[in-house]
């Protein structure tokens, strides 16, 4: 049970991390563009 739990904290973590950088990008791109 615990060890799901963590699998999936780590999962949502890197998908997280996943999103933050791909909205920096995004942000830096728009901000560069304009």
């Amino acid at each position: 049970m615990f060890g799901e739990v963590i699998t999936a904290a780590h999962r949502a973590r890197r998908w997280l991390a996943v999103v933050l950088t791909a909205l920096a990008a995004l942000f830096v791109f728009v901000a560069f563009q304009s």
